[in-house]
């Protein structure tokens, strides 16, 4: 049987320490927090998640679908925690001492995966083995937009964009357009102004391309509202980003009427390209389950 040693925590845990979701779905009547035993998770890896590291390993598990770059990781401790890198990178390997996640080479980089007792904790089996290049760049992607604007934002008001937007629209935004919604923001008089994403996995879309996403936000929005968007267009790099906002400034609408309530694209790169160049040599390639 595989056995782990818990380090000695420098802290007494209470209430105020624990994540609010922990809080809601794993804390008794009498105010104990309840622990797995005997299950599919290890019962000490089962409490150190829920005592110290939910917030990280939900942000994995959710965002990056269980497996994301290492200084993407990093960005995010550093921000979240309000840390520096080296105190990060100390987090990261406290995870992997108490088998939380893996470390992998790819790509002259390295990922980061949540281990398998990271995905019994959701009661899942183990991380889907998905590492192609076309699955690993789209998701890193979002990870990068994501930790750059949706988080930063703090938006997450899922009912005011129900309000706007149909359930079936959003997906089809997610799944087929490669679109989401960042931000909404509501004026006294009762305008909105809605900021969407765009994320171009492509390297040679064309102004038409950027076109024909415009003509259908414009669509899927309630004609019967005072609403007007705009849209951040993410770029793999920056060269990717120069040449796309070049081709959009000579571009002319076919039918320029049909777009008044468009505000105007911004362009910006995420500069993805880095996580296939940089090497972090000081985790080596391994697997900790």
């Amino acid at each position: 049987m595989k056995q782990i040693k818990l380090k000695s925590f420098s802290r007494i845990y209470t209430m105020e320490d624990l994540h609010p979701h922990i809080k809601e779905k794993y804390i008794t009547k009498d105010g104990y927090l309840k622990v797995k035993l005997g299950d599919s998770i290890y019962s000490i890896n089962d409490l150190i998640i829920k005592l110290k590291y939910f917030e990280i390993i939900d942000y994995i598990h959710k965002i990056g679908k269980g497996k994301m770059f290492l200084q993407q990781l990093i960005d995010y401790i550093v921000i979240s925690k309000n840390v520096s890198k080296s105190r990060a990178q100390h987090i990261i390997d406290e995870l992997y001492y108490y088998k939380l996640i893996n470390k992998k080479n790819a790509w002259n980089n390295k990922l980061v995966i949540l281990s398998t007792q990271s995905f019994k904790f959701y009661g899942e089996d183990k991380c889907p083995n998905k590492y192609s290049i076309g699955f690993i760049t789209k998701q890193t992607f979002f990870v990068e937009y994501y930790l750059r604007y949706q988080m930063l934002n703090n938006f997450s008001n899922e009912e005011k964009i129900l309000t706007l937007i149909s359930e079936e629209h959003i997906k089809k935004l997610h799944f087929q357009k490669h679109m989401y919604v960042e931000n909404i923001v509501t004026s006294n008089d009762g305008h909105h102004h809605i900021t969407f994403a765009y994320l171009n996995y492509l390297k040679g879309t064309d102004a038409s391309t950027l076109e024909n996403k415009v003509k259908y936000i414009n669509s899927i929005l309630p004609m019967t509202q005072n609403i007007t968007f705009g849209i951040r267009v993410c770029n793999y790099d920056n060269a990717t980003n120069t040449l796309l906002k070049r081709r959009w400034q000579t571009h002319s609408f076919r039918v320029l009427s049909t777009y008044y309530r468009f505000k105007g694209f911004q362009f910006t790169s995420l500069n993805i390209k880095r996580y296939f160049t940089v090497s972090f040599d000081k985790y080596e390639d391994t697997t900790n389950d």
